[in-house]
């Protein structure tokens, strides 16, 4: 095994390790056996993580360095095998140092906990730019990929030290991870990391905190996961039985989670442009609005804020260009009005109605965005608002009695009641989102 000094500066890592690599090619020229690929994987990541520069950068580097190499590349399932191997090795091993901290607060298991944070910052490199090849997808992992982000948080909330962790790349791996993730794979996942998900969150903009927006949108992606499940499961009569509670949903209404999550839902719904992120966003708001449970929970101010951003997206989208996230607005419009605070409030239905007029009017107006379109307009809101104006306008001095729009009948909160559209076999809960990290 190799003898590595406590301490290498990039110039000595990047020669130590082109000596090796020289070295062992010119010995195994027609390929290397597995327990000589196996100590060669080990050398390259021990110099890796004994490098002074602890920035992110310098891992995403070697670790394309490493994957490009022929020898990994010639045993890239044994390499990814191994590497998972050692992942979940050292997530143990930090749970046991996590243990022997909150006992003894102890300078040697510190450094032992910073040697193994930096191999699996390193590893989680490396499986970053494996995650799209097909010798990781051959693997389970997610279990792997959970304990590691939960071992992040417990370490980041209750150990001091004196090294900044670096796992936006953990978080990148697992919101593309989700899409593929069936009902069983969901239900394992760790009630710790989901609760560390929500209470760790903050408000603040992706530019101020990246890897905080990151966690944002692996909430994001698990609850759209959680719908797309849960609506396959009604559909499916061989899985009447069965069910697949949204864990993401029953997190999010606990404590103070809500309140904290819905001020992250607000900020970056308003400030942000990818559509990928506007689409999952209303896709939470859906569900609190269609639960009965949660439909009157967002303040009103909030939900002033909601009309008007829905207006301002709906009269600056592109009919031509925009039309699957139109539409994702106007399902999210309709409950919206129907069974909130709003169905009380006339608060710029006039400007509404507008932007929907407008919508319909538009000769490029699908026959979904169509009807979409009308079933918000035949809301009984909108003709009584317009029965108040005429009334004004008449000087009349009577004032009509509506009742309120139908509130859902009561169902367990967990179970999202989805509003589908007629003639129709896509809804929100069923429909995906590709995403590609960024």
């Amino acid at each position: 095994m190799l003898d590595v000094p406590d301490q290498l500066n990039q110039d000595q890592f990047w020669n130590l390790i082109t000596e090796i690599l020289c070295t062992l090619q010119n010995e195994y020229v027609t390929g290397m056996p597995e327990e000589v690929v196996n100590s060669l994987l080990v050398q390259c990541i021990t110099l890796a993580i004994h490098c002074e520069n602890k920035k992110a950068r310098f891992y995403e580097k070697s670790s394309k360095f490493l994957i490009d190499c022929d020898w990994f590349i010639d045993n890239m399932e044994f390499c990814t095998r191994k590497l998972l191997s050692l992942l979940q090795y050292t997530n143990d091993n930090n749970t046991r140092i996590i243990q022997l901290l909150q006992k003894n607060d102890d300078l040697t298991y510190k450094d032992s906990l910073v040697q193994n944070i930096k191999l699996i910052e390193h590893i989680g490199w490396i499986l970053y730019y494996l995650h799209d090849q097909e010798a990781l997808s051959k693997f389970q992992w997610f279990d792997i990929l959970s304990s590691t982000l939960l071992n992040f948080y417990i370490i980041k909330s209750r150990i001091s030290l004196d090294y900044e962790l670096e796992f936006s790349n953990y978080l990148l791996i697992s919101i593309d991870y989700c899409s593929s993730l069936d009902v069983e794979q969901l239900h394992f996942i760790p009630d710790r990391l989901l609760g560390n998900l929500f209470s760790s969150l903050m408000l603040v903009s992706r530019n101020e905190d990246y890897e905080n927006f990151l966690q944002f949108k692996l909430i994001l992606a698990l609850n759209e996961q959680f719908m797309i499940q849960s609506h396959e499961l009604i559909y499916d009569n061989d899985a009447q039985s069965s069910r697949c509670e949204n864990k993401v949903f029953l997190f999010m209404i606990q404590d103070d989670n809500f309140s904290n999550f819905v001020e992250c839902l607000m900020l970056h719904f308003n400030r942000e442009d990818d559509h990928i992120l506007q689409i999952l966003i209303l896709k939470v708001f859906y569900l609190i609005f269609t639960t009965s449970m949660t439909c009157k929970w967002i303040y009103l101010n909030d939900l002033k804020v909601l009309v008007d951003i829905f207006i301002r997206e709906l009269l600056n989208l592109s009919i031509t260009n925009e039309a699957p996230l139109i539409n994702t607005y106007l399902r999210v419009l309709y409950p919206m009005l129907c069974f909130t605070q709003l169905s009380d409030v006339c608060y710029k239905l006039s400007n509404i109605k507008d932007a929907l007029q407008n919508l319909i009017s538009n000769e490029s107006c699908s026959k979904t965005m169509k009807r979409l379109t009308e079933r918000c307009l035949d809301l009984k809101l909108f003709s009584e608002e317009s029965d108040d104006q005429e009334s004004i306008v008449s000087n009349s001095t009577t004032s009509s009695f509506r009742q309120p729009p139908p509130i859902p009948l009561a169902r367990k909160f967990q179970k999202s009641i989805y509003i589908t559209d007629n003639n129709s076999s896509f809804d929100l809960a069923s429909s995906k989102v590709s995403r590609t990290p960024q």
